[in-house]
C-alpha cells in the first residue's frame, strides 16, 4: 500500500504501521484520521515536527492529507493481518 511505503521510508522514527479511521460513509469530504505508530524511543518533544514531516511526505508522495494521530509502537501491528481501515459508520 502506498501509505505504508511512505511511512516505512520514515524509519527509524516510525514503525510503518498505520490505520485509517473513517467516521462517515463516502464521499470522504473530510480529513480522515491516520493513526501512525511511532517507533520506541521517540521523545514527545519531537512529535510536532514529526507530524509536519508525515503530513508533508503523504501530500508530496500521494497528494493525500489526513489528521495525523500517533500511537505507541505495537498498538496497531498484530500477529495476523492488520486491519488498515476502521469504518466507524
Amino acid at each position: 500500500m502506498a501509505i505504508q511505503k511512505t511511512l516505512l521510508a520514515m524509519q527509524p522514527r516510525l514503525t510503518g504501521e498505520f490505520q485509517m479511521v473513517l467516521d462517515k460513509a463516502p464521499p470522504i469530504d473530510y480529513l480522515p484520521i491516520l493513526k501512525v505508530e511511532v517507533a520506541s524511543g521517540q521523545p514527545a518533544a519531537a512529535l510536532p515536527q514529526l507530524t509536519e514531516d508525515v503530513a508533508l511526505q503523504l501530500y508530496k508522495q500521494l497528494g493525500f492529507s489526513a489528521n495525523i494521530e500517533f500511537v505507541k509502537a505495537g498498538e496497531i501491528a498484530s500477529e495476523h493481518k492488520t486491519k488498515r481501515v476502521i469504518r466507524n459508520y
